[in-house]
């Protein structure tokens, strides 16, 4: 008997209403991958690895065009090219068309300062055009004559300079080229002008140019008073920016005393969000040592769950066998289910010893609470694909829990296309115990990429024993646009 076109769509649309499915897992979103690129971008600055900066900060800029870090990344790829000691010619063009690409960023200020530098030292060298050049960036010629005359009077550097450069500030009423002179003053190197950095920050009605000010105070003035007075404006400050920005310049002072002072904000301070920014500054310092203990004792004792994952984090992001150390004790011993899970995730993302996979693992095949068990089994699934699939067939065959067997079995679906993952899906739908298991595998066959499990569900439709797998495995193949799913369903009809 022939089947008519009309009959067969009716089979196909009534088998597709027969069943419903569980949602996928959620999976590590892009803007967590670009979060974690760019913030090993910035420690690399910090650290002054311009050649690591750049390679990671060229991934930011190829692969993510449209993320929030952007701007962020092509500016501090130009300050690493600059640092590099590459050409003044270079670095001066990388500023220029970091500007015209962003000219809203909150960057352009500093691109401009950079420039105007460089500028000065090409023309010293024989190169006046590059002053010309510096037009496009100012916005009336009065602001360029004032900007000139604030790097000359910089140049000069003496008592007489800073009186002029702090009379102009005091006399100026706009507020860009009042954050332009806070930078000049920034660059003198004396108690006058730290005296009067502190009164801007202090006092002056622009938050912007505030900040501008507490930053300088930490690049070139640092000292125990001046940490303490950040440590003062993090603490008590109205504008939370202006909280924000003090606990950042804290940060910048490589001392033990800021470390110490950023410690003590960390432990005491009654806002979570300034403990948490806190806790991901200190996660920075180079005295590692230091900074796992005292991370080690947040998440243990931080009344706030947001606050402990900070400090999670902070730990994942120091390159050390201790701090790896830290994150597994916390996935084994913390009371908190949540806690302990998200070290596991933070230890899959560093995970390139043998010794740390195997840990993972044990987790998914031993730990007692089921929901520790799945994030390692997803942590396990982001791991390289020969790794992976390793791993969570592994998990798949051994586990005693079907529901742990069905989430090795998805992520091995969705992550790998060897005929040795695609043989094993096959073997789970033919013999694994549990149903729900059985039909996890036919699913994760139809999501293996480039249609590679197509040829195992047309033979798991037409002869698996059991009627539900076979009408599962019949369901996802007219999912398919495949011919050879085509082609199944149309012989599996005409069969009947």
């Amino acid at each position: 008997m022939v089947i008519s076109p009309k009959y067969r769509l009716i089979v196909l649309i009534s088998a597709c209403a027969l069943f419903i499915f569980n949602l996928m897992p959620a999976v590590i979103s892009a803007a967590d991958k670009v979060d974690e690129i760019y913030q090993k971008a910035y420690h690399s600055i910090l650290d002054e690895k311009w050649d690591d900066a750049l390679k990671l900060l060229e991934v930011v800029i190829q692969d993510y065009p449209q993320n929030r870090w952007a701007d962020d990344a092509r500016f501090w790829k130009c300050y690493a090219t600059e640092k590099r000691n590459s050409s003044p010619e270079k670095s001066f063009e990388c500023y220029k068309q970091f500007i015209e690409k962003y000219p809203d960023s909150k960057w352009v200020d500093d691109a401009k300062s950079n420039m105007i530098r460089l500028a000065k030292q090409l023309r010293k060298s024989g190169k006046p055009e590059y002053e010309a050049m510096l037009q496009f960036s100012e916005q009336s010629e009065d602001e360029e004559i004032v900007l000139a005359a604030l790097h000359a009077l910089q140049g000069r550097g003496d008592a007489r300079a800073f009186e002029a450069v702090e009379s102009l500030f005091n006399d100026s009423r706009d507020p860009k080229i009042r954050k332009k002179i806070v930078y000049v003053l920034g660059t003198f190197d004396t108690p006058q002008a730290a005296d009067k950095l502190i009164e801007i920050a202090k006092k002056d009605k622009e938050p912007e140019i505030r900040k501008e000010a507490l930053f300088w105070l930490s690049q070139e003035h640092a000292s125990k008073k001046i940490t303490r007075i950040l440590k003062e404006f993090a603490l008590d400050d109205p504008d939370p920016d202006v909280r924000k920005k003090a606990i950042f310049c804290l940060s910048q002072v490589k001392s033990e005393d800021a470390l110490d002072q950023l410690m003590d904000l960390a432990r005491k301070q009654k806002d979570s969000s300034v403990r948490k920014d806190a806790i991901f500054w200190i996660g920075q310092h180079s005295d590692a040592e230091k900074t796992i203990e005292f991370l080690e004792e947040i998440v243990l004792k931080d009344p706030e769950t947001d606050v402990q994952k900070k400090a999670i984090f902070s730990l994942s992001q120091i390159e050390s066998e201790n701090a790896t150390e830290a994150l597994v004790e916390i996935a084994k011993k913390h009371k908190s289910i949540e806690m302990r899970s998200d070290a596991i995730f933070w230890l899959g993302q560093n995970a390139e010893s043998k010794k740390v996979i195997e840990q993972i693992k044990d987790f998914a095949l031993r730990d007692a609470e089921v929901r520790v068990q799945k994030k390692a089994v997803f942590v396990l699934s982001q791991l390289s694909d020969d790794v992976a699939a390793k791993m969570l067939m592994e998990i798949a065959r051994k586990h005693d829990n079907s529901k742990i067997r069905e989430e090795a079995i998805f992520w091995l679906g969705q992550n790998s296309r060897t005929p040795q993952t695609i043989d094993a899906l096959s073997d789970f739908a033919l013999k694994d115990p549990d149903p729900d298991v059985q039909d996890k595998a036919v699913f994760a066959l139809s999501q293996v990429p480039e249609g590679k499990g197509i040829p195992a569900l047309v033979k798991l439709a037409k002869k698996h024993p059991r009627l539900q797998v076979r009408k599962k495995a019949i369901f996802w193949l007219g999912q398919s646009d495949d011919p050879r799913a085509v082609e199944a369903i149309e012989d599996i009809l005409n069969i009947k």
